[in-house]
């Protein structure tokens, strides 16, 4: 049975010291992991690619820096010489960073970083052994010319693939707290017992598991150094509090993850842990540790129960996780800003829903999660309430005292129709695991075993109307980009319209499928996610990266960009033209090629605009 009661607890004054340190930080650029990467891959080029990945995460974890910032209770930091500090990747890509370093980050409108001297003088030092050999110089290498025409015409974007990593992926928390590290080693060396040598598949499982071990091994070995950081302060900590407290994260940190959790402040501990360190390997955002109140309620009982934590304690842990879901950021390019701004991770905490089983499954936790949103008040990270048809009235009233906020969250999904949509995708899946599902990033389901993604393409309806009304040709730049689908002066009625539309459409979907096939190719190829793996279940049990199709379900989707301003063109199209017979096919293209310049344009725009509050833009 759970406790099932509304706890309402106020921020701390520490809480609010940590919060107000990380609002306050400047994103500062970090050139640590771009060195320690670049040697690795020069140690290691005559390896086979998941070795190589393998050793360079454990070469980045040995000699990272470790910060504990002063009060925190919750530790690990991404970069080494700041709050905000972000890494750079440069085996994703590296040519824009060439671009944008000198002046373009610290003064573009967006998202801006400080980029001291000494990080500019470390990125330029690598740069020349990386051009040609990043994901994205092979990815464009393999472009077909006419995706690529598409691709650079924006008919689509995938940028988060094409230059950055996976991620998108709510990895397996019950597992890694039940067994540790240390249990999923032995399961991966029980596999490594099974394997047939004599066959590819099995030579390719014995590189998989023998890789997967290594980044095992390098998380271990780097959480465990943090006990001796923590440690090495305490040694100097002359306030008795404090010390205590970084001789508990000593102890915390010795033992997870390598072990099972033993409490709520061991499993806080470890989501932390993963949150970095999974980002850290990947370059992914999204990563999104899922349903919280629920895998770590079982240790939340007991330890308020033997009297372990207090509630209020509880909840500051809860605080430090939420804040140090915003110290993680990471630097893209402007063309990726310009698409979404403010460093949003989003990695996505769902809470309340179902249980396995059917039973509504609100607990306390639930309430004090809903509280670390009250006290932190930040976008980090993207938060998800579950509602059923019997979520209790009591927190579904202080849900709505939360959104009220304005803080955007947490976001309401219903889990009636959210089931649906699941089953309707994958009708084989076992009820339990779809009423287990998770919200991955902003929006997107991911019942347990699930590794896939909406954003295989942001696919622009709104221009595939503008070609089919000139003939395929890009009015921005007078080239000849998509097929030939009539001159829109010879349709005779808006079927002729709608069939241009469908041509055009069809085409450009294609070009974006083949697109997207090609980014995952070369993802797989060259960054497989060796340790986010280990956390992905169906991986271990087939020997493959989850990269290569290892997890048990999964799907790639494309999100619709101008949508509505598709269909009120359309509908303009429709109305003006063939209905109203205001203006003619040839009158309409050429208010659309001039801008609606002129007198009569001006009148056929204010008439779109006014009268049918819909139009061509």
């Amino acid at each position: 049975m759970h406790l099932m009661k509304k706890v309402q607890l106020l921020i701390t004054d520490r809480i609010s010291k940590l919060r107000d340190e990380v609002v306050h930080a400047k994103p500062i650029l970090c050139s640590e992991r771009a060195l320690l990467v670049t040697e690795s891959y020069k140690e290691t080029e005559s390896l086979p690619i998941p070795k190589r990945r393998a050793l360079a995460l454990k070469k980045i974890l040995d000699n990272m820096t470790q910060i504990i910032w002063e009060g925190e209770l919750v530790v690990g930091s991404h970069g080494s010489n700041g709050r905000r500090s972000a890494p750079v990747f440069p085996e994703f890509s590296i040519s824009w960073l060439e671009e944008e370093l000198d002046e373009k980050l610290e003064t573009r409108e967006q998202d801006t970083f400080i980029v001291p001297q000494k990080v500019k003088e470390d990125l330029k030092s690598i740069i020349p052994y990386w051009r040609q050999k990043t994901v994205y110089d092979k990815y464009r290498a393999m472009l077909p010319d006419e995706t690529k025409n598409a691709r650079d015409a924006y008919m689509f974007t995938r940028d988060l693939f094409e230059r950055f990593g996976y991620g998108h992926n709510a990895y397996d928390i019950p597992k890694i707290l039940k067994v540790g590290l240390k249990g999923i080693k032995d399961e991966i060396n029980e596999k490594l017992l099974e394997i047939d040598l004599t066959t590819n598949e099995g030579i390719d499982k014995k590189l998989f598991y023998e890789s997967a071990l290594i980044c095992c091994d390098a998380v271990i070995d780097y959480c465990k150094r943090y006990s001796k950081t923590a440690l090495d302060l305490a040694k100097e900590e002359k306030d008795p509090e404090r010390k205590l407290e970084l001789e508990k994260i000593a102890d915390v940190c010795a033992w997870v993850p390598e072990n099972p959790a033993r409490d709520t402040w061991d499993e806080i501990q470890v989501v932390a842990f993963m949150q970095l360190i999974i980002q850290t390997e990947t370059n992914g955002d999204s990563v999104s540790p899922g349903r919280l109140d629920q895998y770590l309620y079982p240790y939340y009982r007991k330890d308020i129960e033997d009297g372990r934590y207090t509630k209020e304690h509880v909840q500051e842990l809860l605080d430090c996780l939420w804040i140090k879901f915003n110290e993680i950021i990471k630097v893209q390019d402007s063309e990726s800003v310009h698409i979404h701004p403010g460093f949003p991770m989003t990695p996505n905490v769902t809470i309340g829903g179902l249980t396995p089983e059917g039973e509504d499954a609100t607990n306390e936790l639930s309430f004090l999660m809903l509280n670390s949103q009250e006290h932190i008040r930040l976008t980090n990270p993207q938060f998800t309430v579950r509602f059923h048809n019997n979520t209790p009235n009591e927190f579904k009233l202080r849900v709505g005292e939360v959104v009220k906020l304005g803080t955007g969250m947490p976001a309401i999904f219903g889990d009636e129709k959210s089931m649906e949509a699941i089953q309707k995708t994958f009708p084989d899946m076992p009820i339990e695991r779809v009423r287990d599902y998770r919200i991955v990033g902003c929006v997107e389901f991911a019942p347990r075993g699930f590794q896939g993604r909406i954003t295989g393409g942001w696919f622009n309806v709104a221009r595939v109307i503008d070609l089919a009304l000139n003939n395929g040709v890009d009015r921005l730049t007078g080239e000849q980009i998509g097929p030939r689908t009539g001159k829109p002066e010879d349709f005779k009625d808006f079927n002729d319209v709608f069939e241009a539309v469908r041509k055009q459409a069809e085409y450009f979907a294609r070009q974006l499928v083949i697109n997207a096939a090609v980014v995952d190719k070369v993802q797989r190829e060259n960054t497989p996610h060796l340790f986010l793996s280990c956390l992905t279940e169906g991986c271990i049990e087939k020997g493959k990266d989850m990269t290569y199709d290892g997890s048990l379900w999964g799907a790639t989707a494309a999100v619709l960009v101008g949508l509505a301003t598709a269909s009120d063109s359309l509908t303009a199209v429709k109305k003006v033209v063939f209905e109203d017979k205001l203006i003619t096919m040839g009158e309409l293209k050429e208010a659309l090629d001039s801008d609606f310049a002129g007198e009569k344009g001006e009148k056929l725009e204010e008439f779109l605009f006014l009268h049918l509050n819909m139009g061509m833009t």
